[in-house]
């Protein structure tokens, strides 16, 4: 079941193969186009779920490498993440 990837947004779901490197950052493409269009989705990817959110301009830092957060934000967990940090974590 790990080499599957499914996102849910408001407007319904995907399932993306996530085998290699490549298909995962497919899947986070996909999940970020649907965050930006329903201003969120989720990603459940090697049974964690990471949700995606549209944040704008907050000034929040990374939780793991303390960069301050662009217009995507990722919660993994009680975490949240910068785009490159996510991607190690999921």
């Amino acid at each position: 079941m790990a080499a599957i990837a499914q996102i849910i947004h408001d407007g319904g779901g995907l399932v993306v193969p996530a085998r290699d490197g490549y298909d995962r950052e497919l899947a986070f493409e996909h999940a970020e186009f649907y965050a930006r269009r329903y201003g969120k989705a989720r990603i459940e990817l090697n049974r964690r779920s990471i949700c995606v959110h549209v944040n704008g301009t907050s000034g929040d830092a990374c939780g793991d490498c303390g960069q301050v957060l662009t217009s995507l934000t990722y919660e993994l967990g009680a975490r949240t993440l910068c785009p490159r940090c996510v991607r190690k974590a999921g």
